[in-house]
């Protein structure tokens, strides 16, 4: 740069000393026209040099510019988009950064800590709103002023991502602060940032790191401590909302950095992650309660107890192959409530010491009872693999054998009779027979429906899905190509949605009517979602055409043999925005579900005064020692 064009911004007023190389840039402070501290940062001459990564850093540029928020160091001035070496200006707030914070302070006050989170949370919220994802939130982009922390560097974290770094290198530069989604997938939303908040809340809690100074992909999820063991006096809903922070798959974690800070500033309850089930028409994981699958579309119970049912599954055999046992495994999972070790004495028992007879489990056995016909049926169906005989049997079979039985004894008395035997002594014998068959049968018959099967059927939902037009709607946009990010949201919102359908189902009119009013915002919600999605598919869609590496290997070979790079560029700066608008449409995504679950919790709030008070005076019989009605 010639001093004609230097200092490059008419902000400035003075350049103090030589500059310091940070990341992609080299850095200079600077004192501005009008007194105050700035910093000028101009991209690294070699990496200039190179027009993808030129434009990369335009494009962030442009970024920053468009999302200057509370809480983000001013962007005073910069380059013009086609400036062979561009730079920009930002202020340089006073104050010292969140890394000397933390140095100095960690394990910090609790209320220090709930406002420091809450600020930052606040800040990030306002950045997601505008698409904006940070990336790189580390202590060290923070600075502690008097008005609160500032966020002063954002958005660059990925500008030199393409061929001068590779997987290997970014994992060995890579933080513990940096979530561990960024390394295996090339775009990221909002809840990434939430992991970097979480783990500086967590240091500022506790003066450690959750995974001590491993980066998180490396790290073992399960190796991490309470962050109540390691700071008692850690309010339970703060503890709570900062372990869901720091998790490693980004569904676990909070949806809204806003919903974060309203926890650490006590307005907002948390609730416990919900447990996992598979569905039972193609096995994908659901929450516990969801009726509709979000991947099949289909019920996620297909196979119900029936009280009074009279049917039940039998197994007969099964194969020592360690293929079917594993088969076996792999069907009965999604089935049952809880699966037992399924080890089974295979030929003759007696070869088996009474300590292994009583462990192993005996063939024949009931492995489901209290079934209705057709389940049986399906039941049975679905478990006809290599190596496996499962049968039907009822209630009734046993008296069916017992008229059998009765037909072959007539049948023989008939033969008796004709080939001489007196009829007194035949009848006398038919009759003991009879008896004892009888006798024998009902006997078996009393032990085999005194002993429980093996498995119990998990249970099904009370009322039929999609029973809701707003839960069709979820339940058929996951019959759409869609990504795991979003299929899973979509599981979120329709449980959300079937759970006040289910609680209006059992309120008086009256109170219906105040559902009805309270959770109206309800089907505007689904409309947005409905559009999100659409939008976040097409631009999965788009991106799957654009292989950033094939991208890049092309650049490279065009450069080289002196061909056109022009399209390749423009395909380059293409993914880039994508990523930009992925994540904005996922913010709305994101925000969308928040929105509908406070609907929802209106909702869900509206009770029957009579039954609720019906149910105290039972209770009350109850204490009292009366029969309750």
């Amino acid at each position: 740069m010639t001093d004609a064009t230097w200092p490059p911004s008419a902000s400035i007023a003075e350049i103090h000393g030589e500059p310091h190389r940070v990341g992609s840039e080299q850095r200079w402070s600077v004192t501005l026209a009008d007194g105050g501290r700035g910093v000028l940062a101009q991209l690294l001459p070699e990496l200039a040099r190179d027009e993808a990564v030129r434009r990369r850093y335009v494009g962030d540029l442009s970024r920053a510019e468009a999302a200057q928020v509370p809480g983000v160091a001013r962007l005073l001035d910069r380059s013009a988009d086609d400036a062979p070496q561009p730079w920009r200006l930002r202020e340089d707030p006073t104050g010292e950064s969140l890394q000397a914070w933390l140095d100095a302070r960690a394990p910090a006050p609790v209320d220090a800590v709930a406002e420091l989170g809450a600020a930052l949370a606040d800040t990030l919220h306002a950045l997601h709103q505008r698409g904006v994802v940070v990336r790189d939130l580390h202590p060290r982009v923070v600075v502690m002023t008097s008005a609160g922390p500032v966020l002063t560097d954002i958005g660059l974290a990925r500008v030199d991502l393409l061929s001068t770094r590779t997987a290997a290198s970014l994992v060995l530069e890579g933080t513990p602060y940096a979530s561990p989604e960024q390394l295996r997938k090339t775009f990221v939303d909002q809840r990434s940032d939430l992991y970097g908040l979480g783990v500086i809340l967590w240091r500022a809690s506790t003066g450690t790191l959750p995974h001590g100074d491993d980066i998180a992909l490396l790290a073992d999820p399960d190796a991490r401590p309470s962050l109540l063991a390691l700071r008692p006096e850690t309010p339970e809903p703060m503890a709570r909302i900062v372990e869901q922070c720091v998790e490693h798959d980004p569904e676990r974690r909070p949806d809204s950095a806003a919903f974060v800070a309203s926890v650490l500033r006590g307005e907002a309850q948390i609730s416990e992650a919900l447990a996992r089930v598979p569905c039972q028409s193609c096995g994908a994981s659901l929450l516990q309660g969801q009726r509709l699958c979000s991947s099949c579309g289909k019920e996620a119970i297909t196979f119900k107890r029936r009280a009074g049912g009279k049917f039940r599954i039998t197994l007969r055999k099964v194969s020592e192959q360690v293929e079917t046992q594993e088969g076996l495994r792999e069907k009965l999972a999604p089935l049952a409530e809880t699966l037992p070790e399924l080890n089974f004495i295979h030929g003759d028992a007696r070869m088996y010491s009474k300590e292994e007879r009583k462990r192993l489990i005996a063939l024949p056995t009931t492995l489901f009872a209290d079934l209705d016909e057709d389940d049986a049926e399906r039941l049975k169906s679905y478990l006809a693999i290599p190596g496996v005989k499962a049968v039907v049997s009822s209630r009734n079979m046993a008296r069916a054998g017992l008229l059998l039985l009765f037909a072959v004894l007539g049948a023989g008395a008939v033969v008796g009779v004709g080939v001489g035997v007196p009829a007194g002594i035949l009848l006398g014998i038919i009759t003991v027979l009879a008896a004892i068959s009888i006798g024998i049968a009902m006997a078996v018959k009393k032990k085999r429906d005194k002993k429980p099967p093996l498995l119990k059927l998990r249970e099904g939902p009370a009322a039929l899905p999609a029973s809701d037009p707003l839960v069709a709607r979820l339940a058929a946009l996951g019959q759409r190509k869609l990504a795991a990010d979003v299929r899973e949201r979509l599981g979120h919102l329709a449980l959300t949605v079937q759970q006040v359908v289910d609680h209006r189902g059992m309120l008086p009119e009256v109170e219906r009517k105040e559902v009805d009013v309270v959770t109206e915002p309800m089907a505007a919600l689904v409309g947005l979602i409905e559009a999100e999605v659409t939008r976040v598919s097409e631009i999965d869609a788009a991106l799957a055409e654009l292989d950033e590496g094939a991208l890049v290997r092309a650049l490279s070979s065009a450069a080289a043999t002196g061909g056109d790079t022009d399209a390749i560029l423009d395909g380059l700066h293409r993914l880039r925005d994508l990523e930009q608008s992925r994540a904005g449409a996922m913010h709305r995504l994101l925000e969308a579900t928040t929105l509908l679950r406070r609907a929802a919790e209106l909702g869900l709030r509206v009770r029957d005064d009579a039954a609720a008070q019906d149910r105290e005076v039972q209770l009350a019989l109850a204490a009292l020692g009366g029969t309750g009605g």
